[in-house]
């Protein structure tokens, strides 16, 4: 079997521009999407909105979409640099974890910290106007007061949150960071496990296909789902190495490399 179809292929300058651009957006897209719905009502309570009010609702509601947007990204991206280093033979856990885990933690630690004194001050300053002691629709039926406590800010900064506890406080966006660390554990060990098997060695595919069903089960049936769309960036990797844009007068097409080397 051939693998070396399925190498990565080694983005562009304009590749990565283009990827900066469509990450940026996104973002905007979370930001607004969170703004409005923490300080403006849902659209089917209003009465009479204008056509800037629709506007501006329209712009503001692709907040989900563009978390999607994220994982998917992240899903290219990562499966990128681990599938190239197991074919340089460059692959590392150790160096790999350092990694993954210092991506996250200098956004994770920063917001445990500064969403805890934030919220700590707001339940005091707006105790009257029940921000922090009644469900909020940013916030599902989670009231924020009841998760600011040292067993839960714990448990988000080991990734647990949704999982074994709720987000920190009314920081419920930490859902997507626990999605994401599970998503690097998973991804390597299921795929050092098919790596292992087509090499014939059993024993350890067998462990660590044992311990990737584990984290499969941990994780559940909703943060799966999650993770399909994750490894739909997966599958992109495959698709950007084995069918490249390839222009012909004013045309753009693609034809799989493995098709045009063949002839």
């Amino acid at each position: 079997m051939n693998l070396a179809r399925w190498e990565p292929r080694k983005l562009s300058a304009s590749a990565s521009a283009h990827l900066d651009v469509i990450r940026t957006v996104a973002a905007w897209a979370v930001m607004w999407g969170h703004l409005r719905t923490l300080f403006f009502v849902d659209f089917q309570h209003l009465l009479h909105p204008g056509w800037l009010l629709r506007v501006i609702y329209f712009l503001t509601g692709f907040g989900h979409q563009a978390v999607t947007v994220f994982f998917v990204l992240s899903g290219f991206l990562i499966s990128t640099t681990v599938i190239k280093n197991h074919f340089s033979g460059t692959w590392s856990w150790r160096e790999y974890a350092i990694n993954r885990s210092t991506r996250l933690y200098v956004v994770l630690i920063p917001g445990l910290l500064l969403g805890s004194l934030w919220d700590i001050a707001g339940s005091s300053l707006f105790a009257p106007a029940g921000v922090y002691t009644h469900p909020l629709s940013d916030l599902g039926l989670a009231i924020a007061t009841n998760s600011l406590t040292i067993a839960n800010f714990l448990g988000n900064l080991f990734f647990l949150q949704t999982i074994l506890c709720s987000p920190f406080g009314s920081n419920t966006p930490l859902w997507s960071l626990a999605n994401e660390f599970w998503y690097y554990a998973l991804f390597p060990v299921a795929l050092s496990a098919g790596i292992a098997f087509a090499r014939k060695e059993m024993r350890v595919a067998i462990l660590l296909g044992f311990v990737a069903a584990c984290l499969a089960a941990f994780l559940g049936l909703e943060k799966l789902i999650g993770f399909l769309i994750w490894m739909s960036g997966c599958v992109l990797v495959f698709a950007y190495a084995n069918f490249p844009l390839r222009a012909k007068g004013w045309l753009s097409f693609y034809i799989p490399r493995w098709a045009v080397t063949s002839l």
